[in-house]
Parts: C-alpha cells; sequence; structure tokens
C-alpha cells in the first residue's frame, strides 16, 4: 500500500499529517505543524535596497580616483545610514576592503 498524505486547514493554513502504512499491522502517524523541507532562520535575511545596490556597483566599478570620488559625491551621499551600512558589509563581503575603507573615511571627513 502506498502512503497517504492528508492536509488539514486550520485558520488557513495547512497541516500535512502523514500516514506510514508499513509491512506489519502497525501503522505510525506524523503531524507537523510546517511543510516538509529545510528550516527557515529564525531571523529573515535583509535585503539590500537597489540604490546601496547600485553604490556598489559603481564603487566596483570606478578604477580611477576621480571616478571614485565621483561616486562618492553622487551615489553615497545620498543613501540613509542603514543602505550606507549595508553598502560597506556588501563590500566587506565582497572582499573589497580597500573600497569600504575609503567610503568610511569619505564619510569621516564630512
Amino acid at each position: 500500500q502506498n502512503p497517504q498524505i492528508e492536509a488539514s486547514k486550520h485558520k488557513g493554513i495547512s497541516y500535512p499529517i502523514k500516514i506510514h502504512l508499513g509491512s506489519s499491522n502497525f501503522r505510525g502517524i506524523a503531524c507537523c505543524l510546517r511543510n516538509i523541507g529545510p528550516k527557515k532562520p529564525l531571523w529573515r535575511k535583509k535585503f539590500m535596497s537597489t540604490e546601496a545596490i547600485q553604490a556598489v556597483q559603481c564603487l566596483k566599478l570606478a578604477k580611477s580616483p576621480s571616478k571614485l570620488e565621483q561616486v562618492f559625491n553622487s551615489r553615497l551621499s545620498r543613501l540613509l545610514k542603514a543602505d550606507l551600512l549595508d553598502t560597506l558589509t556588501e563590500l566587506q563581503r565582497q572582499n573589497e576592503l580597500d573600497l569600504a575603507l575609503k567610503d568610511v573615511l569619505q564619510q569621516g571627513n564630512k
């Protein structure tokens, strides 16, 4: 016999109920409160804003000091504090520490 899966609904949330049918007369029942699969983290990952992503891309593409200065003045000066911290974290994650340090020094001079 094939195992059957039923779903019960409570307040719009479906809870899967598994019924395991073995070769013997014993039938095991397992009830889960979440879908089968990898467990999600307790803290949801925060997504970067579009402006922060564009700032990181512009910083990585700017090669000359004049271009970097232009990116600092046009892109980074407009970022909110949380977006600026996200930008620094992303640069650090991508091993672009020199750009992150230049960014910190530029913001410190203001």
